[in-house]
């Protein structure tokens, strides 16, 4: 009777760490420094520009830049969004510009060798929302995207990247 069976010992050992996981759920959070005066829907069309302060975020930038399209996209903020820059035939009303201020990198190497102690990733950005014509920054945010510690697969940097994103689409919604 003393001894537990392998498989009991695996049970346990997994039961342990989601006990020790749980509450560690992917989440981002939004600071914002400055509301706008009036509301955002006078503003029908936006490019996204990100740009980083990181020297290693490289693909940080473009998954970031694509995710907050996708997502401004899909709930339909704008009637147009872009990633370009505005060509003189098409002037966009609002500039969302979004710089990178820190990254913690977890990939899925790092996840499968050490699991749950390869800790979280988290994505840092500022967001200004500036009016096109006049150049000026009509709202600020600082925003961020933090993983879940999960002990295989979510947890690596593009969920913070996800995260981050979300944060930064639900700023601009909050204030159409």
């Amino acid at each position: 009777m003393g001894m537990l069976q392998p498989s009991s010992r695996v049970g346990m050992v997994l039961l342990a760490a989601l006990v020790l996981t749980s509450g560690c759920a992917s989440h981002g959070t939004t600071h914002v420094d400055e509301r706008p005066g009036t509301p955002l829907r006078r503003y029908r069309t936006a490019v996204v520009e990100v740009t980083s302060t990181v020297d290693a975020a490289g693909d940080v930038v473009s998954q970031l830049a694509q995710a907050i399209l996708r997502q401004l996209r899909a709930q339909q903020v704008f009637a147009h969004v872009s990633a370009t820059v505005a060509s003189p035939d098409h002037a966009y009303d609002l500039t969302v510009a979004v710089q990178i201020t820190d990254v913690r990198r977890v990939d899925l190497a790092d996840r499968l060798q050490r699991g749950a102690l390869a800790g979280r990733g988290a994505l840092a950005a500022t967001v200004a929302l500036i009016d096109s014509r006049s150049q000026q920054t009509v709202a600020k945010a600082t925003v961020t995207g933090r993983t879940s510690v999960d002990l295989l697969f979510s947890g690596t940097t593009a969920q913070a990247v996800q995260r981050a994103a979300e944060q930064v689409v639900a700023f601009i919604a909050q204030y159409r």
